[in-house]
């Protein structure tokens, strides 16, 4: 199962073109590697969603991915251990036998408690589920782009008016 991050920070550009479109390209060159293999899609943010269960459509899967960006998810911020929660319950619905694994590609920035992290990655290891992730991004960081529905782009700001900086949290 890959669980994609697709909060806002994504859009970050400290790695080109950006954060979410250098993710895609790692999910392609990744599936390309693994031929065959089932895979499930899993998005987060402020909440994770079930994209696709496990699977081997690749057709089903290119449009999941060609479709990801952080518009399609209605809640901002990022909650790792709901994505690796739903990652690990999704892995567990397989008894085939076959290696299980949960790929978690993000930008690490979560805004919620590290012990709920913890506890979601100790709770998959107890159920035989590999974790590994994957970052993006730079920890000196950069600006969050919005593109207005005129065209026009500005950088998201907090509720002080400052720009927001986005970094890498490995």
């Amino acid at each position: 199962v890959l669980a994609l991050d697709a909060s806002l920070s994504m859009r970050a550009t400290d790695v080109k073109p950006d954060r979410v479109e250098r993710m895609k390209d790692e999910v392609r060159r990744l599936r390309a590697m693994s031929p065959g293999d089932r895979i499930g899609l899993i998005v987060f943010a402020g909440r994770s969603y079930v994209l696709s269960p496990l699977t081997v459509d690749e057709s089903a899967l290119d449009l999941f991915l060609d479709n990801l960006d952080p518009s399609i998810v209605g809640e901002g911020g990022s909650t790792l251990s709901s994505a690796i929660q739903q990652g690990t319950d999704l892995l567990s619905l397989s008894n085939d036998g076959a290696d299980r694994a949960l790929v978690v590609m993000s930008d690490g920035e979560a805004f919620e408690p590290e012990a709920g992290v913890v506890a979601a990655a100790r709770r998959a290891g107890e159920k035989g589920i590999a974790l590994v992730t994957v970052g993006f991004g730079t920890t000196q960081g950069s600006t969050i782009p919005v593109r207005a529905a005129d065209g026009t782009v500005s950088f998201k700001r907090d509720q002080n008016g400052a720009i927001v900086i986005t970094h890498y949290v490995p």
